[in-house]
């Protein structure tokens, strides 16, 4: 894996995420996670940062990703939820 400082996964405390976090945290990133919710006890971990924020929300995305050496993009369409796709 390539080595970057600062990583914001969006989406990152779903499913992928929760895969693509500790091996990011373990090759020495600063990893920022933006997502809608979900994200209770994340920005207790060493290394990884919390912030809520919605991908519809342009403005907060680039603040978010301001910064950032590599931004993975994990998130479903901003205002869908799982059960608009049921």
């Amino acid at each position: 894996m390539l080595k970057h400082d600062n990583v914001v996964v969006i989406g990152g405390s779903g499913f992928i995420g929760s895969y693509l976090r500790p091996l990011l945290l373990a090759q020495g990133c600063r990893v920022t996670i933006a997502s809608r919710g979900g994200g209770a006890g994340l920005s207790e971990q060493p290394g990884l940062r919390y912030v809520r924020a919605d991908v519809a929300n342009s403005a907060a995305m680039r603040e978010v990703i301001t910064g950032a050496d590599v931004v993975y993009h994990l998130a479903m369409g901003g205002g869908d939820t799982w059960a608009d796709f049921q």
